[in-house]
């Protein structure tokens, strides 16, 4: 029951309560904090717990079954549905496209991007080549050709590494987990984006922190926001996403990162960088990771491979300062002993083949065509009441429509007609109301998403129209 205890109801807002209840539900669902098949809470239960009565439960989760989060079993009660990554094979892809044509709310790639064959060539070759060693016990830290590979493929950013520094983790939500287990105690504050990550928001507030949301501007983090705050508080981490931000899409200038640095540097504070998608760039975007800038060794990277390969492919690795490393030893230790050596092994071999590189390419590539395909579309249909950000890279756009129209309810609206959106409720730790929302490009193509895009702006300029009672007409307005 944990998770509903850290629920909060504000009973003096103007929002209904069930609909509270409903986004705080969506909130741990999607953040994986209530797992898919687990059952919630029976309603009496539940409406103790958040000092509601009981009919604002079964609204909320009457909401939460027609947006498909949850299923009901006849005399047991209401359970989590299956998430995207664990449908079970092809035909169930195929239903979910079926009911949801127009998905922009997934941010990972399609299992048809999976590099199948390449994979194939290297575990069979790294099983004839290790035998059953491939799946011995490995050292904690990583196995260390791989993290040899790994650190001549940092080096390309320009930071000098050495393997020692690199601790190999499933996945950088296990990166963050261990960040906030090794570095956190209770009350300690964290500083984080907003909007930001919610899987990191719940890591955090596990380890009993408080949470204080620094707002993200175009070109990065509010920094006289930051350093008032900082100065006041004296957080103890600030968790950013520099290059291609979730779910903003926006990258830090140079001046930011700098500033960054240095006000984390004046009050103590270590800073968690999560290197969500820089490898996805475009043009001329700027993505150095701060490392580069930062001579005070404060920095913690966490970097996933999921976000270009495969979200069920748990592989990543973190740099870790020298006075946190036997720190963040431990508690992965404590987690897992390691990850698995046939996995490192498989990806050490894809990396020096220069398979990597290859996929890297061929993704940016299949990610450019469908930039070009929802820039041109924006660009195309402005209107007063929309504005928009566009990214060079990575496949998140943040779209912000009038403030007077909330973006929860243009999510349920199109959930009914075959488009699927997150709310930019979803990714702030208190603030229940956005008249924004995020896309994502990462598992629709090109035609797909012409056609979803028409559907969201009619609906958006229908909602519009309905609150100013005025009538339908396209209008020119400013790009963020």
């Amino acid at each position: 029951m944990q998770p509903y205890y850290g629920i909060t109801i504000d009973k003096q807002d103007q929002e209904h309560l069930y609909i509270q209840v409903y986004k705080h539900l969506r909130t741990l669902i999607f953040n994986n904090s209530i797992k898919p098949h687990e059952k919630l809470p029976p309603i009496r239960k539940l409406s103790a717990i958040l000092g509601v009565n009981n009919v604002t439960v079964v609204n909320a989760y009457k909401l939460l079954e027609e947006d498909a989060l949850v299923y009901k079993k006849i005399g047991s009660g209401t359970y989590v549905a299956p998430v995207e990554d664990e449908l079970e094979n092809e035909r169930d892809m195929e239903e979910r496209h079926r009911i949801v044509p127009y998905d922009f709310s997934v941010s990972s790639p399609t299992a048809d991007l999976f590099p199948v064959k390449d994979f194939k060539i290297v575990i069979d070759e790294v099983l004839e080549r290790d035998k059953g060693y491939a799946f011995g016990y490995h050292e904690s830290q990583g196995f260390f050709p791989f993290r040899q590979s790994l650190s001549a493929m940092f080096g390309g950013s320009k930071v000098a590494l050495d393997p020692d520094q690199i601790q190999i983790i499933s996945g950088a939500q296990q990166g963050i987990d261990l960040v906030a287990k090794s570095v956190l105690d209770y009350g300690d504050y964290v500083f984080v984006e907003a909007p930001t990550y919610t899987g990191a928001l719940a890591s955090f507030k596990l380890k009993g922190a408080l949470i204080v949301e620094i707002p993200i501007l175009e070109d990065g983090i509010d920094l006289e926001a930051l350093s008032q705050q900082a100065k006041k508080l004296k957080p103890k981490l600030i968790y950013v996403m520099p290059n291609f931000q979730n779910p903003t899409g926006y990258c830090y200038s140079v001046e930011k990162k700098r500033g960054l640095i240095e006000i984390a540097k004046s009050c103590g504070a270590w800073i968690l960088e999560d290197d969500y998608a820089a490898d996805l760039n475009t043009g001329d975007a700027l993505v150095s990771p701060l490392s580069a800038y930062d001579p005070y060794d404060r920095i913690i990277y966490v970097k996933s491979f999921s976000k270009v390969l495969m979200p069920g492919l748990r592989l990543g690795y973190m740099v870790v300062p020298e006075a946190l490393q036997d720190e963040i030893a431990l508690a992965k230790h404590a987690t897992d002993i390691s990850t698995s050596g046939l996995l490192q092994r498989a990806f050490d071999l894809y990396i020096r083949k220069g398979l990597w590189d290859r996929q890297i390419v061929l993704m940016k590539r299949i990610y450019d065509k469908r930039h070009a395909v929802i820039s041109r579309y924006l660009k195309s249909h402005e209107v007063p009441w929309v504005h928009y950000h566009l990214p060079q890279g990575g496949y998140n756009y943040w779209i912000t429509m009038d403030a007077a129209l909330n973006a929860d309810e243009l999510m349920w609206r199109l959930n009914k007609k075959g488009v699927a959106v997150l709310s930019g409720s979803t990714f702030y730790h208190l603030q229940l109301k956005s008249s924004s929302f995020r896309l994502s490009i990462a598992a629709i193509d090109e035609k797909e998403i012409e056609a979803g895009l028409g559907i969201i702006f009619n609906e958006i300029e229908a909602m519009y129209h309905e609150m100013s009672g005025s009538k339908p007409g396209l209008m020119k307005s400013q790009v963020l």
